[in-house]
């Protein structure tokens, strides 16, 4: 009781002085400007509120709340001395008056901190998990804070043409734009959760530059509520920030490419503090210049780090503050050099920087540890606090799903029950929540009721579920679409997968196979089949502004677990071996691709986007590259040929097909039929020495003729088509081919030959007509009766 007892007197002597304080403040700054005044004085007016809303109404013991009123006493008195130290009174001299007036600049600065930190005051006051149900509270501190931050927080948009190309060069994402992505995915913050971080002692502690304390990190597992906490506090990093400091941040997300790397993280902040401090551009111009005007050669991390780093020390920077959430989600290699980079400043009270991941991994390569650097462990020193914020959600999110209609009202004592049990089974972890809640608000009230008999364990168990309420008829595709999310380069429009996702059965023709199940006789399109696919597995994917996404990287890492499942339904679902993975990826666009022949070349542009025709022969290559050294499945090589096979619009495919002759073997590539003639025959493509191709491809045997047969005749009549083409038509006659031998039109290479005029073609004339392995006859005629 004595605690009660001690903040009701604290609220009462706070408010006190923050009313004098206001009437000393009106009387100095008179004749000041008008809306500075006014944003200070509302300030300490909706303090002297909250003082008396506390002093009225609290009755709880709170040492925590006591001792932040005590910082609030001693900030306003400290307010109250300085104050009155430069207060001229009507009796003062021109001496004591310019005294003063000296010492009022002299303490400006220290006045302005003192506002700040009664700021941070205000907020710690406003959000206590205690007293955080004020919402007219709330908004009026956060109304009044915004008409300082909306001048505050503007981008500047430089005018110069340097500027713009360096801002332009290192631009990644805007972290604004992502923060409030990630708002609308997730919704917004319960009100009263996160709060009791900005209250321990190794948060008050990094905020306040304490001497040898360069950073802080903050760790949790799974589901932790990290990402909304790091939404939490950079919003009121930005709250608390004064005119000269910068609040930078990052949100690293695995599935996209411009958020889970070293180089997009450093990139980012760069721009970030560039558009806010854009003083600090002539760093980066200069840089710029000396390596020639040319952005890619600063593209470089240690390059960019560099550059920040000389950015951050600059005094026109002011305070920098950074942070970066789910560092996790970025590969080991990135992890390691934003770490190594961070732990080895050197302590300086103008750079600050947070870290919110996953605890590291024990065999994870990491720099050596830094004692300055701080780090809060969410579990499980942290676990009574995340398991108290984990029950206000429950709270919250059980209330609206029993007053979400009239018609499905739950009862009282069933919202109560259902309450209970939750915040029993929840283990602390926000998304096992979410998942359970989202399932409950499908159900009837007698059907929660039974619910909660069987609700899993943990997330494991939720995505078990899941996978083995998936139909047999569609597994195969289910799998072919958890393997594509976790495996694509990018995350994938629905359009795309669709047609990439695989189809028992039907690698041929799409037109002409039968429907593998009841869905594909009632759903008309790829991507309706496609959303019936997504509706098994929702806890798993999502879509979200146009791409398919998984809902949380721990979906990704239950897939990607390397321990076998005893149950057979749920282990056909995990990847087991990445390089097995990546090969049935590529026969998926494999697939796709030979499912559209045949296409004209003029309606290639259309095909492609409608059908993703594009994206298929653009991914195969990257998976097959993945897929190891040997195949999995004895089919695969073969499907990979048949592209080099006949005439198509996909000739930029060639490109890589000196990579498949390296990886698999001139012999293994060489035994698809017509790929020889192929291979001569476009050999006009720029770029692409086929030349070298066709030289590998007859290579591979001493016997020429014996393995390639008539398909050497033919290559001899391509090669006698095209232009420069003496050295291959000598190659094809010394291995065996029949220089006497037709094409379908019945004309010999030497027809083709002779209607040539280059030096070439009568040189290459010239060694067939002198050839002596064989009769050639100049004057044989072909179907139209034209010899040679």
């Amino acid at each position: 009781m004595a605690e009660v007892v001690g903040v009701v007197a604290a609220a009462f002597q706070f408010a006190e002085l923050a009313q004098k304080l206001i009437k000393l403040a009106r009387e100095i700054h008179s004749g000041a400007e008008p809306g500075v005044v006014h944003r200070k004085i509302t300030q300490l007016e909706t303090l002297v509120e909250i003082a008396g809303k506390i002093a009225n109404l609290w009755i709880q013991d709170d040492a925590l709340m006591e001792r932040i009123l005590q910082q609030c006493i001693s900030t306003v008195t400290d307010l109250d001395n300085r104050l009155r130290r430069v207060d001229v009174a009507k009796g003062d001299g021109f001496r004591k008056k310019t005294r003063k007036a000296f010492l009022a600049q002299w303490e400006k600065d220290d006045v302005e901190e003192l506002f700040r930190q009664l700021n941070r005051d205000q907020m710690a006051l406003l959000l206590h998990r205690n007293f955080s149900s004020d919402n007219h509270l709330i908004q009026k501190v956060i109304d009044g804070m915004r008409q300082v931050l909306d001048d505050r927080l503007q981008y500047s948009n430089p005018q110069g043409e340097d500027e713009r190309c360096f801002l332009k060069g290192v631009f990644v994402t805007d972290p604004r734009d992502d923060r409030n992505a990630l708002l609308t995915r997730k919704g917004r913050r319960v009100e009263g959760t996160c709060v009791w971080v900005t209250e321990t002692d190794v948060y008050r502690s990094w905020l306040s530059s304490t001497p040898g304390s360069t950073g802080l990190m903050l760790q949790g597992g799974p589901g932790k509520g990290k990402t909304m906490m790091a939404i939490y506090l950079t919003e009121q990093l930005e709250l608390l920030a004064g005119r000269g400091e910068s609040v930078l941040y990052f949100f690293c997300d695995n599935r996209n490419p411009k958020q889970n790397n070293a180089m997009a993280v450093v990139r980012c902040l760069l721009w970030q503090l560039c558009r806010l401090k854009p003083a600090l551009l002539c760093h980066g111009i200069r840089e710029l210049q000396e390596r020639g005007g040319s952005i890619n050669n600063l593209l470089v991390f240690d390059t960019l780090w560099r550059i920040f780093d000389t950015m951050r020390k600059d005094a026109n920077a002011g305070t920098v503050t950074c942070v970066i959430d789910g560092l996790d989600e970025c590969d080991e290699d990135s992890v390691f050099l934003i770490l190594d980079k961070l732990w080895r400043l050197d302590y300086d009270p103008r750079f600050r920087f947070l870290v919110l991941c996953r605890p590291l991994k024990p065999r994870q390569q990491l720099p050596a540890a830094n004692p300055s650097v701080d780090i809060l462990r969410l579990d499980p020193d942290a676990d009574e606090e995340v398991n108290r914020d984990v029950f206000e959600f429950i709270r919250q999110r059980v209330q609206e799903i029993a007053n979400s209609s009239p018609e499905r009202k739950w009862p009282e004592k069933l919202r109560l029950h259902v309450e209970a049990t939750l915040q029993r089974k929840a283990g602390g972890t926000f998304l096992w929540v979410g998942f359970v809640t989202q399932d409950l608000q499908r159900k009837t009230s007698t059907e929660v009721r039974q619910s909660l008999k069987s609700l899993p364990s943990d997330l494991n168990e939720i995505y078990d579920r899941i996978l083995k309420d998936v139909p047999a008829e569609y597994r195969a595709q289910i799998r072919s679409l958890l393997h594509w999310v976790s495996l694509a380069a990018y995350p994938l429009e629905p359009a795309d997968l669709a047609s990439l996702i695989h189809k028992p059965g039907n690698a041929g023709n799409a037109t002409n196979s039968e429907p593998e199940s009841d869905a594909e006789l009632y759903l008309e399109t790829e991507e309706e089949l496609l959303q019936h696919y997504l509706d098994f597995v929702r806890h798993f994917v999502f879509i979200s502004q146009g791409k398919v996404h998984f809902v949380h990287q721990s979906a990704k890492d239950y897939l990607l677990r390397s321990s076998r499942d005893a149950d057979p339904t749920v282990e056909y679902f995990r990847i087991a071996d990445l390089e097995v993975a990546h090969e049935e990826r590529a026969r998926d666009c494999l697939d796709c691709l030979h499912r559209q022949w045949p296409i004209q070349i003029e309606d290639f542009d259309t095909v492609g986007r409608k059908y993703s025709f594009l994206k298929a022969s653009a991914y195969w290559t990257r998976h097959i590259g993945r897929s190891g050294m040997s195949f999995h499945y004895s089919d695969t090589l073969h499907k990979v040929t048949r592209l080099f096979s006949r005439v198509n619009p996909l000739l930029p495919c060639w490109a890589y097909f000196e990579h498949l002759l390296e990886k698999y073997g001139s012999e293994a590539v060489s035994q698809e039929e017509g790929l020889l003639v192929e291979a001569i025959r476009h050999d006009d493509i720029p770029d692409i020495d086929f030349g070298r191709l066709s030289g590998a491809l007859l290579a591979v045997t001493t016997d020429a003729r014996a393995y390639f047969g008539r398909e050497l005749d033919q290559a001899l009549i391509e090669a006698a088509k095209l232009p420069g083409v003496t050295d291959m038509v000598q190659i094809l006659v010394n291995k065996g081919a029949d220089p006497n031998a037709t094409d379908k039109k019945g004309n010999t290479a030497l027809h083709y030959l002779a209607k040539r005029t280059d030096p070439s073609g009568i040189e290459a004339a010239r060694f067939l007509l002198s050839q002596s392995n064989g009769p050639i006859r100049p004057d044989s005629g072909n179907e139209n009766g034209n010899s040679s």
